[in-house]
């Protein structure tokens, strides 16, 4: 009884020691996306009166204006927030739960 429990236990941590694996490899990305995110919009301010700002859809380039673009970018770096305060839920979640398992 003592090694089907401790072998069940055992299969719980792994579990959670892959869900949270997954979890940081999506933190990873999040983090990724959104330096690349505030470089754009660092790049936009940049942008001068006149210049012209293009939008890639597909294989094709099109004209954009500077405002669209910025909240566009802006709404994107607030997706990403909630994402990754999702996600940093989700770790939390695991690591009680694998405390809580511990214990037990």
């Amino acid at each position: 009884e003592q090694v089907a429990r401790f072998t069940k236990l055992q299969n719980t941590l792994k579990s959670f020691q892959k869900q949270y694996r997954k979890l940081q490899e999506t933190v990873e990305k999040l983090v990724a996306q959104e330096n690349e995110s505030r470089m754009v919009l660092e790049e936009l301010e940049q942008v001068k009166e006149g210049q012209r700002v293009m939008k890639l859809i597909g294989p094709c380039l099109f004209p954009q204006p500077v405002k669209e673009a910025a909240e566009t970018i802006e709404t994107r770096l607030s997706l990403i927030s909630r994402q990754f305060k999702a996600v940093q839920d989700k770790i939390a979640s695991i690591e009680r739960r694998a405390k809580d398992k511990q214990r037990d």
